[in-house]
């Protein structure tokens, strides 16, 4: 059984998601905003339900941005390396979204769709197996 583990790269920040948590979904987001946060063409996150995941070390930093439906986005990252480690949107208060480059062992990650390809990078190769949407995924106001 694979766990949910991590830390930022300094080390300070550890998370730990509680027994038998498992992603809602895994994501590709080609958003310009995930593209900013993760220094790169797109961020793997993993949606995770609010309240399952728990954090040792400083509190994280946060910053509260807007995304493209103008709805409130909490960024939280390490006080002392910077990594991003979860945001928290508005559009979905049921989860937290976890940057999977901070998990301990990643290999397990499976994206299961592509998000917001309109903006993705003309050079970004997009996987054909899984679904893909031009925004964000249809999952309501509750996700």
């Amino acid at each position: 059984m694979t766990r949910i583990v991590g830390g930022c790269l300094c080390g300070a920040i550890r998370y730990r998601a509680e027994e038998q948590t498992r992603p809602v979904i895994t994501v590709v987001c080609h958003a310009r905003d995930c593209q900013k946060l993760s220094g790169s063409a797109f961020a793997i996150l993993l949606a995770v339900p609010k309240g399952k995941l728990h954090f040792t070390g400083p509190s994280p930093s946060s910053y509260t941005s807007r995304d493209a439906s103008n709805l409130e986005v909490t960024h939280r990252f390490c006080p002392h390396c910077g990594s991003p480690l979860v945001s928290e949107m508005t559009a979905t208060p049921a989860l937290v979204w976890l940057k999977a480059g901070t998990l301990d062992n990643p290999s397990w990650v499976r994206p299961q769709a592509n998000i917001w390809c309109e903006t993705a990078l003309p050079w970004v190769s997009i996987s054909e197996e899984i679904p893909r949407f031009l925004q964000e995924m249809p999952m309501g106001r509750t996700g």
